[in-house]
């Protein structure tokens, strides 16, 4: 059976950047499918986002996701998949 692909839009949240490496060294594995990245920090709100526009395989998005949450549970991550 054939892969879906498809365009998929990951948010991950965290409250405190001291997993922000962590969560790099994550996104760097799947450098090859992300297509772009945007960090919005608050400092003064005290939380931290990074929105990831991910291009290829449903599954290699979800892959990312469970990666994620399994490493870093710290850190709260949803997926939006069109």
């Amino acid at each position: 059976m054939e892969e879906k692909w498809g365009i998929s839009t990951i948010a991950i949240a965290m409250t405190d950047n001291s997993y922000a490496m962590k969560v790099q060294d994550i996104l760097h594995r799947y450098a090859n499918y992300i297509y772009g990245r945007l960090g919005l920090p608050s400092k003064c709100a005290r939380f931290f986002i990074i929105t990831v526009v991910f291009l290829g395989e449903e599954a290699k998005a979800k892959e990312l996701v469970e990666a994620l949450k399994k490493e870093v549970p710290e850190v709260r991550v949803g997926i939006s998949s069109l």
